[in-house]
């Protein structure tokens, strides 16, 4: 699916430290979530382009708030492991 394409491709630019063109990837493929037809696997994808973007926003960005938010969203979207950082970053 397109928003699986976009999560992969914002995972590599994450981890070559890209972290603008991450940033977009994971806008994109939240974005095209309303438009992807395979609903069953873009549920998981973006579960965690939400995960991933509370990576961004907390540890590169150094935005608790939005971290949690977002961390918060992919828990509701079924990531278990979010409540586990909003544990340990957010309930400090």
């Amino acid at each position: 699916s397109i928003t699986e394409f976009y999560y992969d491709f914002a995972n590599i630019c994450y981890f070559l430290k890209r972290y603008t063109e991450c940033n977009l990837s994971i806008q994109k493929g939240i974005a095209t979530y309303s438009t992807d037809l395979d609903k069953y696997l873009v549920n998981l994808t973006l579960y965690k382009l939400y995960s991933l973007k509370g990576y961004l926003n907390y540890f590169i960005y150094k935005n608790k708030e939005q971290a949690c938010k977002d961390w918060s969203r992919a828990g509701e979207l079924g990531d278990k492991d979010a409540f586990d950082f909003i544990k340990q970053y957010c309930n400090k």
